[in-house]
Parts: C-alpha cells; structure tokens; sequence
C-alpha cells in the first residue's frame, strides 16, 4: 500500500476528510437549528412587547378614568357636605 506524502495512504486522508466534512455538516445543522430557534425567540418577543405596549395603554386608560371618577367622588362629597353646612 503506497502512502500520499505525510505518512498517510491516499484512503486514510479521504476517510479523514469524510470525517471531517461530517463534522461540519453536524456543526452547520447544529446552527440553523440554534438559528431557526433565535428567530422564533425574536418573533415571540417582539409579540410579548406589542401586547405589554397594548395592556399598558389599557391599563393606562383605566387609572385615568378612576381617577377622573374618584375625584367626581371627592367633589360629590364636598359638595354636599357645604350644602349640609
């Protein structure tokens, strides 16, 4: 068996780069999976923020009206407690 230079036969290095080519296959599935993962994380945040925007507008509106109402409330009360006096 006749080696190729660098004390390997000519089938060694191929295997070696069969090997080697499997690996960065793995690796390369391995970042698209980790990739298509990202994306979906990205999507599902940028979701949660839209929605946190949307129930703090609401939740903003609501304190105002209480506060427009409590404060009717308030007026109401002194009100009729000056026309009691």
């Amino acid at each position: 068996m006749r080696t190729v230079g660098l004390g390997k036969t000519l089938e060694q290095w191929r295997e070696e780069i069969r090997e080697e080519k499997n690996k960065a296959d793995r690796w390369e599935r391995k970042f698209q999976e980790v990739q298509t993962r990202n994306e979906a994380l990205e999507k599902s945040l940028s979701k949660n923020q839209k929605e946190k925007r949307r129930t703090k507008g609401q939740s903003d509106r609501v304190r105002k009206i209480f506060s427009l109402v409590s404060k009717s409330k308030i007026y109401d009360r002194v009100e009729s407690e000056l026309e009691q006096d």
